[in-house]
């Protein structure tokens, strides 16, 4: 093969690499929004299964048969009208313009120089925990990218959450819950709030070796809880096996982490979305562990995760009305599944040594009302502690999920030092 033919090949894999590196990074921002490159990786890096592996696979195929299919009609336009001088420089630059797309949109290249930058933010500002606990219960309600911002009724065309809204007015509400970078899915969420730093790559390249460890010496509250006596369960609706949330849980703190897989076979109604349990079936699993957390003679910490609100459209139960026929239906209805699930705890007798918190885990990222959500003012991830041990006047913070955790930790009137990672409670001034 001679040097023309060569580069003309060279140019035309170009071509095909830019067309398939556009449309990847369309199909992404289509599906899940304005993610991060290192959501991607650490992704990447943990098990796809119990996810909806569909999407991925599907995805996968369609963009290399797209790919495959406008690659050929632009090699086809730039043999037809190109000299043959300037068919190969026209292939290689529009590649390469096609390419640059992903770079940019992903911010790449600040990826890559952060990888060369050192911070001691750590060695000066992170604090281990040290806690002394009481035996107070806590129930974390982590709803899927629930926001604040849905009561607002101008923009959102009615308030969407009216029941958890009366639930803040009447318990510790917090304002200003800004999104983290690094914060904003939701195993960083996780691992953001009970650990009190952002889940980062250390290195450029994913070691799955590493990652599936889970930072084995990051010291996380939920470990001290359980060395002082406390059962400490993680629930998803969702798989729990996905970005290795299993491996996570486990390896600080929890002693068991279930998801839709094991919950699957005994509360399966038969109407679970691809991203697992309904909110109904989950609620029910959820009041079945409590029963046998609250029968046990030692105190525990139960986090739930639901996931009816997951995007791009959000999972609607059968028993739920269809109103605005878009993701705001989701909404709704995990307003009121979760009040009334909160109205049962506060039933049972267990519920006067129990601190509940109900809180999203991160902004929306992409769905079918994005136009509207673009209109909000400001947007913020909701937060409310209901049944404190202590009562204190919240102060006007701007707050992320690394001051979840000794927020919490304050609310339940457990003797530390304020300081959990790098995140402060946010009742002191």
């Amino acid at each position: 093969m001679d040097i023309k033919n060569l580069s003309k090949g060279l140019a035309y894999i170009v071509l095909f690499i830019g067309v398939c590196a556009f449309i990847s990074a369309a199909w992404v921002q289509y599906n899940f929004g304005n993610i991060e490159w290192e959501q991607i990786l650490l992704n990447l890096a943990q098990p796809m299964d119990g996810v909806a592996i569909g999407l991925v696979v599907s995805g996968c195929v369609l963009i290399f048969v797209v790919g495959s299919l406008l690659s050929a009609i632009l090699i086809f336009f730039v043999n037809q009208f190109f000299s043959a001088k300037w068919k190969a420089h026209f292939a290689f630059v529009f590649g390469l313009l096609l390419i640059s797309y992903p770079i940019c949109k992903w911010h790449l290249i600040n990826f890559f120089r952060a990888q060369l930058t050192t911070s001691l933010i750590y060695e000066q500002e992170h604090v281990a925990p040290d806690i002394q606990t009481n035996g107070r219960n806590l129930i974390m309600i982590i709803l899927e990218s629930y926001e604040k911002s849905f009561q607002n009724k101008d923009v959102m065309g009615q308030n969407l959450s009216p029941f958890l809204t009366q639930i803040q007015n009447e318990n510790t509400s917090f304002k200003h819950f800004r999104q983290l970078k690094q914060s904003s899915w939701t195993i960083t969420s996780l691992m953001s709030s009970f650990c009190g730093v952002p889940l980062k790559l250390a290195n450029t390249f994913v070691n799955l070796e590493t990652y599936r460890k889970f930072v084995p010496d990051l010291p996380c509250w939920p470990e001290q809880l359980a060395a002082q006596g406390y059962e400490a369960i993680l629930m998803k609706a969702a798989a729990i096996q996905f970005t290795g949330t299993d491996n996570f849980a486990r390896q600080h703190g929890f002693h068991k982490a279930v998801g839709s897989r094991e919950l699957m076979d005994k509360y399966s109604d038969g109407e679970n979305s691809s991203w697992g349990l309904n909110d109904t079936t989950f609620y029910k699993a959820v009041k079945d562990e409590l029963k046998r957390l609250s029968s046990q003679n030692k105190p525990f910490l139960l986090a739930t995760v639901q996931a009816d609100t997951h995007q791009p459209g959000g999972h609607l139960s059968k028993d739920c009305p269809v109103i605005y026929n878009d993701y705001r239906d989701a909404v709704l209805c995990s307003d009121r599944k979760a009040i009334e699930m909160i109205k049962w705890i506060q039933a049972q007798p267990f519920y006067k040594n129990t601190t509940i918190v109900v809180m999203g885990d991160h902004l929306v990222t992409s769905t079918d009302i994005d136009s509207v959500l673009a209109r909000l003012p400001e947007r913020e991830i909701f937060f409310t502690i209901i049944n404190p041990q202590i009562e204190k006047k919240p102060q006007e913070h701007l707050f992320t999920n690394l001051d979840i955790g000794p927020t919490i930790l304050d609310a339940m009137g457990f003797e530390f030092n304020g300081r959990v990672g790098l995140g402060r409670y946010f009742y002191s001034s």
